[in-house]
Formats: C-alpha cells, structure tokens, sequence
C-alpha cells in the first residue's frame, strides 16, 4: 500500500505560544487569596487540567520523555515544556467531566472540572483540588505528572433566584446584598500535564459519568456558541409545593443561559453502574410483535432518555471563560448574552425593560475602555492601549454576567457587580410583569366565556 504524505500546518500553532505565555504569567502573578464572608464556612476547589495533544507529524519520543527540572521556577519549567517540539507543535486541550447520574441531585449529568469541597485535612485550597482530582478521575497531579500553573480568581459563589451569580475579586462581594445569599468560595487552580504517557483515567462511578478532553480551539470557536435551557421555578418559588413551582414554571418558562458546545477530541466512560448495558440475564424476545414493541420501546427510550449534548454554561463556563478571554484575540466572551427566558412575552418584557441599562453599559465601558492609557490584563502583561472596540466588548462583557478576571481598578470592578445587580433586579421586574400580565389575561378570558354563557 502507497503511503500517503500527511499535509500537515508549516508552522507551529499560535495558540500553544500564547497558551504559554499566560500560564508563565500566571504562574508569576497569582491572584488573592479570598476570605469566606462573615456565616459561610465552605470553600470548594476545582482544577482546570490542561494537557498538549500530539499531532500525527509531531509525536513524543519513546523513550523518557523530557520532565521540566523540579529544581527550576513554575515559570521557567513551563518555558521547559513549551520547547519540546511535539508540544510546540501540540494541539492544547481541557478536561471536563459530566457529572453522574444520581436520584435527587440537582446538577446531574452537568458540565463541570474535576473538584470539590475542601476538607480540613487539605493543606489548603490547591490541595483541595488536587485531592478531588485524584479521587474523582484517578489522576495524580503530581511533579511527576504535572505543573501545578497557579489559580484564576477566587470568586464568591451566590445563591440567585435567576441562577448562581458570581463575581470575583470584588470587595463588597464579601457582604450580603439584596437577593443575593454567599454560599461559598470557588478556588480555580490551572494545572499542566507534562507526561505524555499518562495511564487510563479511573472514573468514580457514583461522581463522574465520562471525562471529556475539549480543545482550545473548540472553546474559543464562535460557531459553538449555543443556549442551555434551565427550568428555576424551584429558585423562584423555593422551598414551596409542587403546586407553586409548576405556576412559576408555566408562567416564566425556562430560563436561557449562554452556553458553549463541548466537541471532545477525547471521552471516556464509567462503565460500572448497571444501567451501562442492558442485563446479559435477560433473554432476547421472540416473536414478529414483541420483536415490533421491544424496537418501539427502545426507540421511545432513546427519544425520551437520549443523552443531552455536551453543554458548558454557569459557573464552570465562567471560570473557563476566565482564562479564555486573556487568550488573544482577548473576545471570547463577546459573543455571548444576556440572560433571558424563553417565553416571548418575557423575553420582550426583557429586552423592553433593560434597553436603557444595555446601552448605558456599553456607553460607560466604552468610554472607560477607550481611555488611551495602557491597561494590564489579568494576566499582569502590559497591554497596548485600550482601543474603542475592545472596550465595547467590555461593556458587551459586563452585560453577560460572565466577566473575566482582568485586573481592573477597584471602582471598575464594583461597576459591574453594580450593573449585574441592576440587570437582575430589571429580570424579577420583568417576571412581576408577566405573571400580572398572563393573570390578567386569564381572568379577562374567563370573563368573557363566563358573560357568553350568561347570555345563552
């Protein structure tokens, strides 16, 4: 058989030295340490694990491949790694896991990064995350395995009848505000996997359904940018009966977060809960019209029970964003929006009720922005100065509420915890408004059928 020549890129991809740059500066900069505020005791770590696939043309040597020297600064051992030419040529990825499948919890079968909460045997919050990662996917993040980079901005999770609202390294983030409860403190740590010839990872069948490698690539493309739609009436109407939450829930709809469609060059599964494969006990039906309802019924399961797509949004999808929006071209939060629900009255209500703020934000972030002084990024570079168009996407950024963690001035920062806490506050108005509205309208109808009748 011919062989056939691969035609690969002639030149190494971008992407991994700009990938290299930022985890340098990370390594060199590491953000605040963040206080639990005053009740809340919880601080919960995750680990953003981030590895270089080879490439077909550019594979790692087979014998022991070249481990950064421990000896040497986290910087300098990341400018060790980046050198090697399969890295350099390398296509950089994330893990993720899909949650598994549990009666009674509320983010089942959910995007998220290996984590959880911190123990008080945990030294402190990175080994918090070290410890989850270990127990939950069965990977060592060891020197011998990996860079432990440094950690994204701790942020104060909140309880929110819109979802969880979060912001981080604000200051009167710390103190309880109207209709936001503290819940916990998120602690994001960025690790690097230097070996290659990592064993099989070992998923904890009662946590982790599947783990995930995601590229760079797929996280930064603008074609898969999607929508995930939640049902809160149980936030809204919380503790409440069953009664109320379906009134909320007929009332407001579900609600539209922007999303991002995972694309895994990589998956791997936990095959030891019994509802992996059907039970080799059970014998296989005989029979025309068994034969027809078991393909009927199985094609009913697998309309109804089919796996949802891979969808990254919420919490996990702004700490990514985090470290994506200090990749270059530095908008790749730009594309996504506002919050909404899927009801079209509400989502007019919506947009009618919030279009003075949306172009208030932009105007004041634009102008804030555009200043022309140079501005440091999260990741402390010194930036050029800051043109208009990326201060649009600033204010653009701020209206998301996934804002990323560059290091703004104090009285910026609180601007946009300012502006996410009015958008809120216009989202329950907009939710009063409809609800009255459809009552009305019901009550309107009623009448009239009830003076019809009358008539007759």
């Amino acid at each position: 058989m011919a062989d056939h020549e691969f035609a690969g890129p002639k030149e190494p991809p971008t992407l991994t030295a700009n990938l290299k740059d930022v985890l340098q500066d990370l390594s060199r900069n590491p953000h605040p340490f963040v206080p639990c505020p005053e009740g809340v005791k919880k601080r919960a770590s995750v680990a953003l694990i981030i590895r270089v696939k080879p490439t077909y043309s550019h594979w790692p040597p087979k014998e022991n491949h070249a481990l950064p020297s421990d000896g040497l600064k986290k910087d300098l051992q990341i400018d060790q790694f980046f050198e090697q030419d399969w890295v350099r040529w390398g296509d950089p990825e994330v893990l993720f896991i899909k949650r598994a499948a549990r009666k009674g919890d509320r983010w089942q079968g959910h995007v998220a990064l290996p984590g959880g909460g911190r123990d008080p045997e945990d030294a402190d919050d990175e080994a918090a995350a070290i410890r989850e990662t270990e127990e939950e996917v069965g990977l060592a993040l060891s020197p011998a395995n990996a860079i432990a980079v440094g950690n994204l901005p701790q942020r104060v999770v909140s309880a929110n009848w819109v979802g969880n609202a979060f912001t981080p390294n604000l200051r009167h983030a710390l103190n309880q505000r109207q209709g936001r409860t503290a819940i916990m403190i998120l602690c994001p740590y960025v690790f690097l996997v230097t070996n290659p010839n990592l064993p099989p990872l070992r998923l904890q069948p009662t946590e982790v359904g599947s783990t995930h490698w995601v590229p760079f690539r797929a996280l930064l493309s603008p074609a898969l940018r999607t929508s995930e739609y939640q049902d809160v009436s149980n936030r809204v109407a919380g503790q409440g009966s069953r009664i109320r939450r379906f009134f909320f829930r007929s009332m407001l709809g579900r609600m539209v977060f922007c999303a991002v469609r995972l694309l895994p060059s990589e998956s791997s599964y936990s095959s030891s809960p019994s509802t992996f494969a059907p039970d080799p006990d059970v014998p296989a039906s005989d029979g025309v019209l068994v034969s027809a309802l078991d393909s009927l019924d199985i094609w009913r399961s697998k309309w109804l029970i089919s796996d949802p797509p891979l969808h990254l949004w919420g919490l996990t999808l702004g700490v990514i964003a985090d470290l994506l929006d200090l990749l270059p071209p530095h908008n790749a939060l730009t594309l996504w929006d506002l919050p909404t629900f899927s009801t079209w009255d509400n989502r007019f209500i919506i947009w009618l009720l919030s279009y003075k703020f949306r172009m208030r934000t932009a105007k004041e972030m634009g102008e804030v922005r555009s200043a022309n002084m140079p501005v440091p990024d999260a990741a402390g570079f010194n930036a050029a100065p800051m043109s208009p168009t990326r201060g649009q996407e600033m204010g653009r950024l701020a209206q998301t509420g996934c804002h990323g963690p560059w290091n703004m001035r104090l009285s910026q920062s609180d601007n946009i915890d300012k502006m996410l806490k009015e958008y809120f506050n216009i989202i329950r108005r907009a939710g009063q408004v409809v609800i009255l509205g459809r009552l009305a309208t019901i009550f309107a109808l009623a009448l009239t059928i009830w003076r019809k009748r009358r008539k007759t």
